[in-house]
């Protein structure tokens, strides 16, 4: 398996105890995250029952696990270790340790939005998929992606949340110095990228850099979904939406990210007529 992953059973303790055997003791295993003392003092392990992911530095060491759970009745459904000495989930991203080496011109980073949206990615081929840890997209998340690559195609769900999550992330990836692309469906087509795969395979991730839309086409479209019929008026504020957005990046943009600005004049002056 090109991922590590583990099933940790459903005992109570079956985790601490088998540690507990190798030395290691309740108070190291609860800094390390792996078990959780209850309110009536018994310590007892964080995952039971999940199918367990680790989750790497870039360098691949593993510094905590993501847990989903097998039992469709068990909550959470998702459980990621807590932050540790070693962990802070707003400082990693997930599967950067491998999809780093697959970066280049012509293969961006691909922004996902969990653990599991990666994993799909990966097993269809497109290995350069990376995910926050269950977070709003950082800063210093940002920078590590720039470290390896400046482009990026963000690859959200478009439900409310997908879109709102884009939407902070445009003006903050602008301020990193990052290029950034939007994969979307045409027309009110919801799109998860982990059933998209599931149906089509990669052929799907094709089509969708074919018809990618720029920060600011994305942007366009998140303020003025049905432009043809919009009033004047919400012309007008979805345009100053738009230059608002952007402006929140105080960055010097590269050469490339100032057409961005370009770009936007046009559409104000055509009174976004797509």
């Amino acid at each position: 398996l090109e991922f590590r992953r583990v099933l940790f059973r459903s005992g109570r303790t079956a985790l601490r105890s088998y540690l507990q055997s190798k030395g290691y003791t309740d108070a190291v295993l609860q800094r390390a995250g792996l078990v959780v003392q209850r309110d009536d003092g018994g310590v007892v392990d964080r995952f039971r029952n999940r199918l367990m992911i680790p989750i790497c530095r870039e360098t691949g060491s593993v510094i905590a696990f993501g847990g989903r759970a097998v039992d469709p009745d068990q909550q959470p459904k998702y459980l990621n270790s807590p932050e540790t000495p070693i962990f802070t989930k707003g400082n990693l991203l997930f599967n950067l340790d491998r999809a780093r080496t697959g970066v280049g011109e012509g293969h961006p980073f691909v922004l996902v939005e969990g653990q599991l949206d990666a994993l799909r990615c990966w097993q269809v081929g497109l290995k350069t998929a990376i995910a926050p840890q269950g977070t709003s997209i950082t800063e210093p998340q940002l920078q590590l992606i720039r470290r390896y690559h400046t482009q990026v195609e963000c690859f959200l769900d478009s439900d409310a949340a997908g879109q709102k999550a884009s939407l902070r992330f445009l003006p903050m990836a602008l301020k990193a110095g990052l290029e950034v692309r939007f994969l979307t469906l045409a027309g009110a087509a919801k799109l998860d990228p982990d059933l998209l795969f599931q149906e089509k395979g990669l052929p799907a991730y094709e089509d969708l850099r074919r018809s990618s839309l720029s920060a600011v086409q994305y942007a366009a479209a998140a303020f003025l979904p049905n432009p043809r019929g919009a009033t004047a008026e919400q012309q007008s504020r979805a345009a100053q939406g738009i230059v608002e957005l952007i402006a929140a990046s105080t960055r010097s943009l590269p050469a490339s990210t100032k057409l961005l600005m370009f770009e936007t004049d046009d559409i104000c002056r055509s009174s976004l007529p797509f």
